[in-house]
């Protein structure tokens, strides 16, 4: 057996210390960093475009300054002018080539973005200098000619003008200033002497008003003397016509008339090219070239230009060409009485209107003839239509005749009431509609037996050309022997009118408020019927007439030494 042990003593377990627990160091807080703050974008606020421009109200050909006023921050900046051009700098300039009316945007960009900013910029048309095509002191086929003129300020403020003459064919220019006062108007006798103290020599004159204007109103008359008559042609002022072909039409060289051509050039030189049509048989001579310098007038007989070309009672046409602005006219004298009308050189139409025409007889009688140049390679129907002073013709004038014109053909129809329209001891205005563009000369004369003849030319004018404005007409003359008649035409409706008469000081002498033209008619008055009972302007006066309506205005002066008139339209 397995013996059994004896217990011993239960040892007493040994207490283990308690360690001291070693105290854990507390950790240093890492300290919170503080934040930058990230600066907020900063906002640039977009530039304020504007601008400025001087001169306020310019002249074509003005260099315009255009200042840059905008506001903010901007790195460019783009013009547009408003005729089509532009420009990139800041501050830019620019050079109006026409009249009107612009508007004008700048836009400046920056780093806010853009802005825009747009102007109305008016641009105005500087009043052209008006030119005289000749004035003469010269001694002709055995007779002197001379030149008067009248100047009249339109306006009720003064007016100081640049009066500049030039002798034909010379560079030296004479000039003189000339003051007006309101409603003044000047006369000169013998102009060339008086005004410009130049001696034998003809040329052109050349009246150059303010930019702002007004043109002044002129009437200019050149003339010979013999035995004690004066015989001569009234010679309009006006602006040159710009480049472009001309016509001239009702020329003759022959026993009964000779013919004088003439270019008066604008402000720079002009090459001027004439052909030459005769009769029915077309285009006979030509081209030939003739060159003119700035402001100068030429003229050359017609057979110095065309020799040999003329024949007897032919009628001719002539078509000039001008390379640039220009004055292109035609003189046609009797070669008995030696009295020469003038002609303007015209664009051919195929609607036209001769404010007066007659069969008539006054202090002396009075007849008509009527030139026609078709030049188209076409045949035109032109249809002639009178129509009677003092009636209304809207329904229609009294006579109606219709003439064939054929291709490259040129007339003149003599004594138009007798041939061709079947009346007589009548007068008033008539009506040319061709169903081609012609061209159309007029003269008003009186024949006198053995002596030639003498008259005016009447202007023969395009339907598209005659307005209702305000018209203004100076050398009425009713002294030292002269008579004025006035003339009023409507090419389409029936119009009202005021009528003003002031005297060579200015003052006004007569008003006229009732005046009524009917549709497509003429009145013509004496002077005296339409202010009577007023003083005579002495020695010479303006008209001014306000119309409505579209209305032709004219003087018919007079010369009591040979009843010689001439006509001159309002401007």
């Amino acid at each position: 057996p397995t013996p059994t042990p004896t217990p011993g003593p239960t040892p007493t377990p040994t207490p283990t210390p308690t360690p001291t627990p070693t105290p854990t160091p507390s950790p240093t807080p890492t300290p919170t960093p503080t934040p930058t703050p990230t600066p907020a974008p900063t906002s640039v606020p977009a530039p304020m475009a504007d601008f400025t421009f001087s001169a306020a109200s310019p002249f074509t050909g003005d260099t315009v300054q255009f200042t840059n006023t905008s506001t903010g921050l901007f790195s460019s900046s783009s013009w547009n002018f408003g005729d089509g051009s532009s420009s990139n700098q800041t501050h830019p300039s620019h050079v109006y080539a026409a009249a009107g009316t612009f508007t004008v945007t700048l836009t400046v960009t920056g780093p806010g973005g853009s802005s825009q900013k747009q102007k109305a910029l008016t641009v105005r048309k500087p009043q052209e200098p008006l030119v005289v095509s000749v004035i003469a002191r010269v001694s002709g086929i055995g007779t002197p000619w001379r030149s008067d003129v009248v100047v009249a300020n339109p306006g009720d403020a003064p007016l100081t003008l640049t009066a500049q003459y030039r002798r034909s064919g010379s560079g030296t220019v004479v000039t003189r200033s000339v003051n007006l006062g309101p409603r003044q108007a000047l006369l000169w006798e013998d102009a060339v002497a008086s005004l410009f103290g130049q001696g034998d020599g003809r040329g052109s004159l050349v009246l150059v008003p303010p930019r702002e204007g007004p043109a002044p109103a002129v009437f200019s008359r050149t003339f010979s003397s013999e035995a004690g008559k004066r015989l001569g042609q009234g010679i309009p002022a006006g602006e040159p016509l710009p480049a472009g072909s001309y016509v001239f039409t009702g020329l003759f060289e022959d026993s009964a008339f000779r013919t004088n051509l003439g270019v008066t050039a604008g402000p720079s030189g002009v090459t001027a090219q004439f052909e030459l049509y005769r009769g029915t048989q077309g285009k006979v001579a030509g081209p030939v070239s003739r060159s003119i310098g700035a402001y100068d007038q030429q003229q050359w007989r017609l057979p110095d230009l065309f020799p040999s070309a003329a024949q007897e009672g032919v009628p001719m046409t002539v078509v000039v060409t001008l390379s640039g602005p220009g004055s292109p006219w035609a003189s046609v004298v009797d070669q008995v009485s030696h009295d020469a009308v003038y002609l303007q050189a015209s664009t051919p139409a195929g609607v036209l209107h001769v404010p007066v025409v007659a069969s008539v007889q006054g202090v002396v009688f009075w007849d008509t003839d009527l030139a026609l140049a078709n030049l188209g390679g076409q045949s035109a129907m032109v249809n002639l239509e009178f129509l009677p002073e003092n009636r209304n013709n809207q329904g229609g004038g009294t006579v109606t005749r219709t003439v064939a014109l054929p291709a490259r053909s040129s007339v003149v129809i003599k004594r138009l009431f007798a041939s061709l329209l079947g009346v007589s001891n009548t007068k008033g205005s008539l009506s040319v509609v061709s169903t081609q563009p012609i061209a159309a000369s007029c003269r008003v004369y009186t024949p006198v037996a053995g002596a030639g003849s003498y008259g005016q030319g009447v202007p023969v004018l395009p339907l598209t050309g005659i307005t209702g404005q305000r018209k203004v007409l100076t050398g009425v003359r009713t002294q030292d022997g002269f008579r004025t008649n006035v003339g009023l035409a409507t090419p389409s409706q029936g119009v009202n009118a005021t009528a003003r008469l002031y005297d060579t000081n200015g003052s006004k002498l007569a008003e006229r408020t009732d005046l009524f033209v009917p549709a497509r008619s003429l009145q013509q008055f004496r002077l005296e019927d339409l202010f009577p009972g007023v003083p005579s302007p002495n020695p010479v006066g303006t008209l001014e007439v306000i119309p409505n309506g579209p209305l032709v205005v004219y003087l018919s002066v007079v010369d009591g030494s040979s009843q010689d008139p001439v006509l001159v339209l309002a401007q």
